[in-house]
């Protein structure tokens, strides 16, 4: 799918990128999980993952809840790297 967009900053174009929603219960502390995500953070800054664009995580600690939403270039990208925290 291509999707076409335009804003007051100009044109962009998005052409089959993958967004993904995880959603986590938590089953120890939320730094725990904030240690665990920072890990994670550092492994893909030192490996690199060319297909991941963007990842950003929240943590509802009064819930024990957690959401990593994660941007890939393409589909093929979205291969597991950031599916476990």
């Amino acid at each position: 799918m291509q999707r076409d967009a335009v804003s007051d900053r100009g044109s962009i174009m998005i052409d089959n990128r993958l967004t993904i929603l995880n959603l986590y219960e938590l089953k120890k502390t939320p730094g725990d999980f904030e240690i665990a995500v920072g890990a994670l953070a550092r492994r893909v800054e030192a490996e690199g993952h060319p297909g991941v664009l963007s990842y950003r995580f929240f943590v509802n600690a009064s819930e024990g809840t957690a959401r990593g939403v994660i941007d890939y270039n393409d589909p093929d990208a979205g291969s597991g790297i950031m599916t476990s925290p």
